[in-house]
């Protein structure tokens, strides 16, 4: 999937590293500079993490809830120990477990 960074920080379409650059290690910025779009900033910023090292660890709402419900931690920085090179897949993952509920079923048995 594409990343709308265009409305966050004034690069082209999909060029994450170079909206990186241009955001400048503002978690708040990027977080706020989707046009409003605050689920996409969050999926967004979920999925760039180890594109964007300076976002990590990146686990919203969302994903420390997920992870509650699997028996995991829900701070930031001990899930991102969990996965420390690969913070992004984690996080999505989360993500996605959170809005399946067949797939929360399978993680736990």
């Amino acid at each position: 999937m594409p990343l709308c960074v265009e409305c966050a920080a004034g690069c082209t379409f999909g060029d994450e590293r170079a909206a990186g650059r241009t955001l400048g290690g503002r978690v708040g910025r990027a977080r706020r500079g989707y046009a409003g779009a605050y689920v996409h900033a969050r999926a967004t910023l979920r999925e760039v993490q180890d594109v964007w090292t300076w976002v990590r660890p990146h686990f919203d709402d969302r994903a420390t809830e997920a992870a509650k419900q699997l028996g995991l931690t829900a701070q930031p920085e001990i899930l991102g120990a969990l996965a420390p090179q690969d913070n992004a897949r984690l996080a999505a993952a989360l993500g996605r477990v959170s809005l399946d509920d067949g797939a929360r079923r399978r993680v736990t048995g």
